[in-house]
């Protein structure tokens, strides 16, 4: 019995070192190479051989223009949201994930948020009867905007009278624009309580309604200079008289008006420095 286990192993031994064993051991060797390095080219392919590209900036572009340059970088556009907004014409792209300047892998997916070409619409909600505060909460759940405030008679103070759009009543239900500014007419309460009038000779009419809002008055147009067309020329223009007039004992009524002239020439302005003004 020994002697067959010696004559096994003796044979054993001599294969392991015969010319047939380094022969297939060379070849299995080959055989593990040639499989790893295919692995490898084949990881490296699939992975892209780890090289990124640089996500282009696609803000302004229309869908077509964002598709062209996306294939130029070797990546995918696709839409999945829409808003609406004046930052960047309608139809085009306003933001986009991953942003610009991110280093991605070929072939990715950029998600593009498009400015809509119609105005989200909203249903205006009831202010009326809600204290001030309640009110522009609810107009921002709305997606909707706290506008001017006038303060009228009425003995329930800072309690919403009226909503108003452009000057218009606006009922509830009626749809709106979201982000639209909705203005709101006060109740001034029944308080006696007398304040400081606040100068607002040489600001602009927009500084002018928010100073004088603050202080619970109200701010009346009544004198236009030509030039001054629309809402926006209005914001804008600088206001160059006032009544009552601002001196360091006047006083005025909670929920009072200031009388303001209105112009977009600075020079008629006093106090304004007309040397840096624009001569064209």
């Amino acid at each position: 019995m020994k002697f067959f286990k010696w004559l096994k192993n003796r044979a054993f031994f001599r294969f392991l070192v015969s010319k047939t064993f380094f022969i297939n051991l060379l070849i299995a060797i080959v055989l593990v190479v040639i499989m790893a390095f295919g692995t490898i080219n084949w990881l490296d392919s699939y992975s892209d051989h780890g090289e990124a590209v640089t996500v282009p900036d696609f803000t302004g572009l229309n869908i077509q223009e964002a598709r062209e340059l996306a294939e130029k970088h070797e990546l995918e556009v696709v839409v999945s949201d829409s808003v609406y907004v004046d930052v960047v014409e309608r139809g085009s792209v306003y933001t986009q994930k991953p942003k610009p300047d991110f280093q991605v892998k070929r072939n990715r997916v950029i998600y593009l948020t498009l400015n809509a070409f119609m105005p989200e619409m909203v249903e205006m909600p009831d202010l009326v009867g809600l204290p001030l505060k309640e009110a522009s909460a609810l107009l921002e759940t709305y997606g909707l905007k706290t506008g001017k405030k006038k303060y009228i008679p009425h003995p329930a103070k800072d309690n919403v009278r009226k909503q108003l759009i452009k000057g218009k009543p606006i009922k509830k239900g009626v749809k709106v624009e979201k982000g639209t500014y909705v203005d709101l007419e006060l109740g001034k309460g029944q308080s006696f309580e007398k304040i400081s009038v606040p100068r607002v000779l040489g600001l602009t009419y927009e500084e002018a309604e928010s100073l004088v809002g603050k202080k619970s008055l109200n701010l009346v147009i009544v004198g236009v200079d030509e030039g001054i067309r629309n809402f926006e020329d209005t914001m804008a223009a600088w206001i160059y008289q006032q009544r009552p007039y601002f001196t360091k004992d006047a006083e005025i009524s909670v929920g009072d008006y200031i009388d303001v002239y209105i112009t977009l020439d600075k020079t008629k302005v006093p106090g304004i420095d007309t040397t840096s003004v624009d001569n064209d």
